[in-house]
């Protein structure tokens, strides 16, 4: 069981840790995605706009500056100051758009936009010194002539631009590409997962859930005093719930015959009580005559003692009296001596007496 289970855990922790290795896989790839667009895509349309915006800016106030040469000194200063600020601000832009080019795409048309800058910039060298001289007419055949050079860079800046917005366009889809691909994943992932749920859920049912519930019922109508109650056995498994109903049912089994010896025994001593209870009886008639015949003897005994202080009493008597008739008896003898000497002489006397009666009587028979 403790193996099932644990099989069974380390089946859904390797396969949450290959869901998470996966899903941050695809969370890179998205976040590299991100990061090339904010650090790469972004602001290379925003150079590239801003360097289309500083072009646009400088042709204009080229034009502007020849049409500012009747307008005073400071306003020819001030536009020329803009014009070498445009200069300036395309330089930068260009050497910061080379930090960031990425793909052959790109550098071709960064090149083919930094190539376009420096004939233009070449082409109008001397712009700002015929400005500056007020030869309005060759700083006027420098715009003219550089027409077309003014022409290829914008078309070479807005071939940069699209080549941007193309690799932005493609990070996007490829940023989508890979959130969907993350969700579907997901959803596909967590449904395995919810599946193996299921599955784990229905095993620990059936190893846990159901012998546990089965056990349970058993113990409950062991604790009602139902003794005869069942299950099927094979309903658990040879595991530690199967011990668990082995023990259980040996438990119940025990108490069962326990139960029937003790009601075996309580027959056995009802039967001796009943013994028990008819020699009582007869040891309690036995003791009724024994307490009447000890009754009886308390009786006499009472009657014995009354008799006896009678007797000492008597006998107390007798002892003042003994001397009295000790005396008397002491004269009786004296007075027995005489009475006996007459007596002996009284014998004779009736001896010659029956003599002559029985002469008289032969003479009263003779007639």
């Amino acid at each position: 069981m403790v193996r099932k289970i644990t099989i069974s855990f380390i089946v859904m922790f390797v396969f949450v840790l290959c869901l998470f290795f996966t899903i941050n896989k695809q969370l890179k790839s998205i976040g590299q995605e991100i990061i090339r667009i904010s650090d790469i895509s972004i602001p290379g349309l925003m150079i590239v706009s801003d360097i289309n915006q500083n072009v646009s800016n400088l042709r204009r106030e080229q034009f502007a500056v020849i049409l500012y040469n009747n307008s005073g000194i400071e306003k020819k200063n001030t536009s020329l100051s803009k014009i070498d600020g445009y200069y300036s601000n395309i330089d930068s832009l260009i050497l910061k758009y080379s930090k960031i080019v990425d793909g052959n795409d790109d550098k071709y048309a960064y090149n083919e936009l930094k190539k376009s800058w420096l004939t233009y910039k070449n082409k109008c060298d001397d712009f700002d010194n015929y400005i500056n001289s007020n030869n309005i007419k060759l700083a006027g055949d420098i715009l003219e002539h550089s027409y077309n050079n003014f022409i290829d860079m914008d078309a070479k800046v807005n071939n940069l631009y699209k080549v941007n917005v193309g690799y932005t366009q493609k990070n996007n889809k490829k940023v989508s590409s890979e959130i969907s691909s993350a969700f579907y994943v997901s959803i596909i992932s967590f449904s395995i997962l919810a599946i193996l749920f299921i599955i784990i859920n229905i095993i620990l049912n059936r190893q846990i859930i159901n012998p546990l519930t089965l056990i349970n019922n058993l113990l409950e109508e062991i604790s009602k005093g139902n003794l005869t109650y069942k299950f099927d056995r094979t309903d658990i498994a040879n595991d530690e719930f199967g011990k668990l109903a082995d023990i259980s049912l040996l438990m119940k089994d025990n108490l069962l015959n326990l139960i029937e010896e003790i009601r075996v025994l309580v027959l056995q001593l009802n039967s001796s009580v009943d013994d028990v209870s008819s020699v009582a009886q007869q040891s309690s008639t036995g003791m009724q005559e024994q307490q009447n015949q000890v009754i009886l003897i308390a009786t006499a005994m009472e009657q014995m003692r009354v008799t006896v202080a009678e007797v000492a009493h008597n006998t107390e008597k007798s002892s003042s009296s003994a001397s009295d008739i000790n005396n008397n008896v002491k004269q009786g003898i004296s007075d027995s001596s005489l009475t006996i000497s007459e007596i002996e002489k009284a014998s004779i006397e009736i001896n010659r007496a029956e003599g002559i009666v029985s002469l008289l009587e032969k003479g009263i028979n003779k007639y």
